[in-house]
């Protein structure tokens, strides 16, 4: 899938894994070409993710979330298009009614979001 460009991720997500020395760390590092850039109208999205939804971040942590910048990412992405149709948000995050999620700023954009274990169904990963 990151062959293809099939999955990707905002570089924040890299940040966040690097705290942590573990097996997700070397494979991302193994795969460092899916952790793309941020550019003006992502930043511009943060932005209004940030002002939309305060209580996304934590603004005490020493790294930033990365939360807010995924959803930018998915937007920017299905706004201009992909081969592979629309991005899709990969999160195993659940709506929530208190403090907000992932998946209620995906809804809030209208950007479509699934658990893990569903893209590994769909791609047909065994173990």
């Amino acid at each position: 899938m990151v062959k293809e460009d099939r999955l990707i991720a905002p570089h924040e997500v890299l940040k966040e894994i690097e705290k942590k020395d573990d097996v997700l760390l070397q494979w991302a590092r193994k795969h460092k070409r899916m952790f793309k850039g941020l550019d003006q109208k992502q930043l511009q999205t943060v932005m209004d993710i940030l002002h939309k939804f305060p209580r996304l971040v934590d603004p005490g942590k020493v790294i930033p979330d990365a939360d807010p910048f995924v959803v930018a990412l998915a937007k920017e992405m299905n706004r201009q298009g992909s081969l592979f149709g629309k991005c899709i948000v990969v999160t195993q995050e659940k709506l929530s009614s208190g403090k907000p999620k992932i998946p209620n700023v995906c809804q809030h954009y209208g950007i479509e979001y699934t658990p893990v274990i569903d893209v590994l169904k769909k791609e047909k990963w065994k173990f």
